[in-house]
């Protein structure tokens, strides 16, 4: 933006705020600011006390996922070492129900090895009794039966002692299986509590980072509002000391005027007429509203200020259309130079046109999508919405013109 559209745009917001505002007005514009401004410093230290705290619980939880971690991982390592050592366990326990079935089975057939002997014993015995005389083979097959029974009977004691000692030995085994497994169990049962508590503590963690990136982001809105704030206050200090000087020349005008003939008396600036107006002479055009009839609620020129009874210049015009909610356009081919939303002037767009002429459209309840800065707009395109009024003023070498002099109504 050029130093020449920066003066128009100062000169509009301070002149025309002069012209609409008056100062009790802009007094209470002053208090607001200064309340919203305290307020907002009120609202940016609650805004870092929570931030602060939820620092703190961050740095807390991050620390606690981090103990966890490590409980988690020397879970996982003593549960690995206990798998190893029960599947050691089950192995030995095998290898022992094997050799207590091989020991079993040794001793089964050496019981019927016993069982036989006796029983050809018997046998043999029945015979003997039958005869008168014992010959001297019989009398070694009966001694060779006495130590084969002997022998016999001591390898059923082993093999029966040996059994029992496997027995009790995969007893031992199972009961230390057993053992391992609820160990197993228990670490199993409590790493899931752990991981379950991780992962409520992760998302604790992650509520509590978009939480505080949320109170950030709120608090350097805050402050861009709150520069705002402290900016409009400025300015307002400004326009207050503007209007209290353009009162007193007001005044010292109105005891003038008061005492000499209207025809020949000629006031300056903004308090009765402006210094330095402007003219136009060329082609008259369709007025910014589509709605008719239109109304002139506010002329252009001289008016008296009801509150101050001073006689003030008002360099626009207010326009009430039929309709509400009409759509405003503008009135000559051009590109549009500024389009915000001003405190005290509501949204507000300015066009620049041929030969050093600007028409200013502000009151304005929305604007179009299609206005951008530097935007060329053609004559009659949508400017934005009014819900009742629009101020419309016109400038030609940054000085005003009368806007009924542009438009026809």
């Amino acid at each position: 933006m050029n130093k020449a559209i920066r003066l128009l745009i100062l000169f509009f917001i301070c002149f025309g705020m002069i012209s609409s505002k008056t100062l009790s007005e802009i007094e209470g514009e002053i208090a607001s600011a200064q309340k919203n401004i305290a307020k907002k410093q009120s609202d940016q230290g609650a805004l870092q006390s929570k931030i602060d705290k939820l620092s703190k619980e961050i740095v807390g939880i991050t620390a606690e996922l981090k103990q966890l971690d490590k409980q988690i991982e020397a879970n996982k390592k003593e549960i690995a070492g206990l798998l190893k050592i029960v599947g050691a366990q089950r192995s030995e326990r095998e290898q022992l129900t094997e050799e207590r079935g091989k020991l079993l089975a040794k001793k089964d057939h050496i019981d019927k090895q016993l069982a036989n002997l006796l029983v050809r014993h018997a046998a043999q015995s029945i015979v003997l009794d039958g005869s008168d005389t014992s010959s001297e083979e019989d009398i070694v097959k009966e001694t060779m039966f006495f130590i084969m029974k002997e022998r016999v009977r001591n390898e059923s004691v082993i093999l029966k002692t040996a059994y029992s000692s496997v027995s009790k030995d995969i007893e031992a085994a199972e009961l230390k299986i057993a053992a391992m497994l609820k160990n197993l169990d228990d670490l199993t049962a409590n790493q899931e509590v752990q991981k379950e508590l991780y992962k409520k503590q992760t998302r604790l963690l992650a509520n509590l980072d978009k939480q505080k990136s949320s109170y950030l982001s709120q608090l350097e809105t805050l402050i861009v509002h709150q520069n705002h704030e402290r900016q409009l206050l400025a300015d307002l200090n400004i326009v207050r000391q503007k209007t209290v000087d353009q009162m007193k020349q007001a005044q010292l005008d109105n005891r003038v005027w008061e005492g000499a003939d209207t025809l020949s008396v000629k006031h300056y600036g903004s308090s009765f007429q402006s210094a330095g107006n402007s003219r136009y002479n060329g082609q008259k055009v369709k007025a910014p509203l589509d709605s008719v009839p239109i109304s002139i609620i506010k002329e252009f020129g001289p008016y008296t200020d009801p509150i101050y009874n001073i006689k003030i210049h008002n360099d626009s015009v207010t326009l009430r259309p039929n309709d509400r909610d009409a759509l405003v356009r503008s009135v000559l081919p051009g590109k549009v130079v500024f389009a915000d939303n001003l405190k005290l002037l509501g949204k507000v767009v300015i066009i620049e046109h041929r030969d050093n002429i600007h028409t200013i459209y502000r009151n304005l309840e929305s604007i179009s999508p299609n206005i951008r800065i530097d935007r060329s707009l053609k004559e009659r395109e949508s400017v934005g919405r009014i819900t009742t009024e629009l101020v419309f003023e016109v400038t030609k070498d940054g000085l005003p013109i009368n806007p009924l002099q542009l438009i026809i109504l």
